[in-house]
């Protein structure tokens, strides 16, 4: 219940942020404390439906999502604090990620970590994706070692 009340209200207050981003992109709140970049704000925007989502199942489906959800949520946690503890960092970003940014960030790595905490467990594995060992982009052979082995018979 704890996750998804403060899923809910960072997602009001992302939404907010996105709407007034959209009326009056020239309002001071942009200015310093708020990014203004609207791929900040779609960034922004995507990961908190990802949150929520998460916040509203009780189970994740695989058994390497729990590891998954921790690890991001420590490094989102690990990047807001990088970017609220070191100048340097925050000077670096500042027309891309501000103060607030970095806020929301450490707020979603909360969410993430505790839902790697406390939801149930999948018992399915990943899937494996396919893909071909090498392209063969047309040749007849399927490897090098083969059209090496080829033109070694040839000559």
């Amino acid at each position: 219940m704890l996750i998804r009340s403060i899923a809910s209200v960072t997602a009001l207050l992302v939404a907010m942020i996105c709407v007034l981003l959209v009326i009056e992109p020239s309002d001071p709140l942009f200015y310093s404390f708020v990014s203004g970049n609207l791929w900040t704000a779609v960034g922004k925007f995507l990961l908190m439906l990802g949150v929520v989502i998460l916040a509203f199942k009780n189970k994740f489906n695989y058994s390497a999502a729990p590891a998954i959800c921790a690890w991001v949520g420590a490094s989102l946690i690990g990047l807001g604090l990088l970017g609220l503890m070191v100048p340097s960092v925050d000077y670096a970003l500042f027309t891309y990620i501000k103060v607030l940014d970095f806020l929301l960030a450490m707020e979603v790595g909360v969410i993430l970590s505790l839902a790697a905490l406390s939801y149930e467990r999948g018992h399915q594995k990943l899937p494996r994706i396919s893909r071909p060992r090498q392209l063969t982009l047309g040749l007849p052979y399927h490897n090098i070692r083969s059209y090496l082995a080829a033109k070694e018979a040839r000559t």
